[in-house]
């Protein structure tokens, strides 16, 4: 997992962060176990059905990433407060102006943006000849919720 999203998960898991506005974001993100099975797909499929193709690898189902943040809060025993997507908007506008000046900051108006921006990629090239993903995403929150303790514990 990338410090990017482990750090996400740690300030989840210390009540420090929130959900911005209430619209809802879709997002294709790939548990780890359900990637290698399809990059171990790709290197052993023959070659007629991968040559020259593009593949997009993500969990069968993209998240909701409200609900996948609020996944991992029950499981750390948080909830996620919600701030008004006005004030991160005001919040941003004051970490652009900072950022200008060398601050380092939380919030940009790009970070923002990048936060508020949905994506979800065409898995069907990938699932044509791998199938379905096996790990759901509630499992995978789980499964990594847990494993994000054990490493927090040995640190």
């Amino acid at each position: 997992m990338s410090e990017h999203y482990a750090g996400i998960l740690r300030l989840i898991r210390r009540g420090r962060y929130f959900h911005i506005g209430s619209r809802k974001l879709r997002k294709s993100y790939s548990y780890i176990e359900n990637l290698v099975d399809q990059l171990i797909t790709l290197g052993t499929a023959p070659a007629e059905q991968v040559h020259r193709k593009t593949f997009y690898l993500a969990d069968s189902e993209p998240i909701e990433l409200r609900a996948w943040h609020d996944q991992f809060a029950s499981i750390f025993g948080r909830r996620i407060p919600t701030v008004p997507l006005f004030l991160a908007r005001l919040a941003a506008a004051g970490g652009d102006l900072a950022s200008r000046l060398g601050v380092r900051v939380p919030i940009t108006s790009g970070r923002l943006a990048n936060l508020l921006t949905e994506y979800v990629h065409d898995v069907s090239p990938i699932e044509a000849i791998h199938g379905r993903t096996t790990i759901s995403n509630e499992e995978g929150v789980r499964r990594t919720a847990q494993w994000l303790m054990n490493v927090d514990a040995r640190n």
